[in-house]
């Protein structure tokens, strides 16, 4: 192999060359739907166990945020 002919093989571009590269996301049929992964079972390993006192927290705050949301576009209603 000649000097020249190893230099034809010589990828010399520069980083921001290569990442110009534009792909195209939008044929998704050559991505893996996930069924050819083996489901074993076995030991659970997490199950989660809800918590009655900190989901009524949650809720009476989500009321409470309502009603403040509710209470300050009334008042800005009336108050033009």
């Amino acid at each position: 192999m000649t000097v020249e002919a190893e230099a034809e093989n010589i990828d010399d571009r520069c980083e921001s060359d290569i990442s110009g590269v534009v792909s195209d996301d939008s044929d998704l049929s050559s991505m893996s739907s996930g069924a050819d992964i083996a489901m074993e079972t076995g030991n659970l390993v997490y199950r989660h166990q809800p918590n009655p006192v900190f989901n009524t927290l949650l809720t009476c705050c989500a009321v409470l945020m309502m009603c403040f949301a509710l209470g300050i576009g009334i008042g800005h209603y009336f108050g033009q």
